[in-house]
């Protein structure tokens, strides 16, 4: 008989709001710690209150393990399982809009392809190639190329340079007092 106790499970399959697990049992239950009180995820009926700080919740959130930090991706090889990307369409695919955040569920090489299956929140899970994901974009990238977007072709080159200045000192895409 195998020990699951001391496991990682897999996060991937934890619902969203997630923040500590527990191995029990019958498997691994998924809490949510958030508005003075402790949820457990059932899959009948979604997040169900468990704790309240009127019932000694601390007490109990101590007794759970915290779900690990997103792992980051730098962009190169598969984004790992559980990370936040953004969505690129590449492709003019109109389901997602550039830039849309959704979670890694899986990421699948064979050969040279990768395919990734993200879940999109209430849009489902969707697979697509690798090349349509990248690592989530600071507000100052965000700004620049948007900023590129608004210049004809021939000096898009040298935009970037210009949006990077305007943004560095303080300028924000949208902001600011118009008269």
């Amino acid at each position: 008989m195998s020990n699951n106790i001391n496991r990682q499970p897999d996060f991937s399959q934890a619902p969203e709001g997630a923040t500590h697990y527990h191995h029990g049992a019958s498997g691994v239950a998924w809490f949510s710690e958030r508005d003075n009180a402790v949820y457990r995820w059932s899959d009948d009926n979604g997040w169900l209150i468990w704790a309240t700080l009127k019932y000694n919740a601390r007490v109990l959130v101590n007794e759970l393990t915290p779900i690990p930090a997103q792992p980051n991706w730098s962009g190169e090889g598969r984004p790992p399982v559980g990370s936040i990307v953004e969505f690129h369409s590449f492709f003019g695919i109109a389901q997602f809009r550039d830039g849309t955040e959704c979670r890694v569920v899986s990421a699948v090489t064979d050969g040279d392809v990768t395919v990734v299956t993200a879940s999109f929140g209430p849009h489902g899970y969707h697979a697509f190639v690798g090349e349509c994901f990248r690592p989530l974009r600071t507000e100052r990238e965000k700004f620049i190329e948007r900023c590129k977007g608004l210049v004809i072709e021939p000096h898009k080159s040298e935009m970037h340079i210009c949006a990077a200045a305007i943004f560095d000192d303080g300028a924000r895409f949208g902001g600011g007092d118009d008269e």
